[in-house]
């Protein structure tokens, strides 16, 4: 498995990510996809921080999970997460511990949004998991400090 490193090309990660739904499919697994960013605490929600945080947050998150899940920056400051066989309890357990981690080193008056989803408990295909995930991102986004929103 990649251990360590990141995907930062949206179709690779994209690719990976759809054999890995197969997978989970055909073997009865849960998997859970989670969406962080980084932002600044100064505007109300947040603004997002300048430069690419997602390799930054890269080796800190690498630190919290397990070394067979997927990292990926398909999109600037935007850190996406895969845990394989993870379900809603796994994923919020894990949520909890990257956001108490992460935010010690986040420093003063920056915040960290998590979201995630589970499939195929949220969604049944690749989209949606993504959309559920991005819909608990925004709801996790409009607190004014760090948070964590599974469905």
């Amino acid at each position: 498995m990649l251990k360590s490193s990141l995907l930062s090309s949206k179709e690779v990660f994209g690719a990976l990510v759809a054999i890995e739904l197969k997978r989970s499919l055909r073997y009865q697994n849960y998997l859970t996809l989670l969406l962080i960013e980084a932002r600044s605490g100064g505007a109300a929600g947040g603004e997002r921080q300048n430069g690419n945080v997602a390799s930054k947050l890269t080796a800190l998150v690498r630190a919290v999970i397990r070394e067979t899940d997927l990292i990926g920056a398909p999109e600037e400051n935007l850190l996406t997460i895969v845990l394989l066989n993870s379900d809603n309890r796994t994923a919020n357990r894990v949520a909890e511990r990257l956001s108490s981690w992460v935010s010690q080193y986040l420093g003063v008056g920056n915040h960290l949004s998590i979201g995630g989803a589970c499939f195929p408990t949220h969604a049944t295909d690749l989209r949606g998991l993504y959309q559920s995930a991005s819909g608990t991102l925004a709801a996790a986004r409009e607190q004014k400090a760090n948070c964590y929103r599974i469905l």
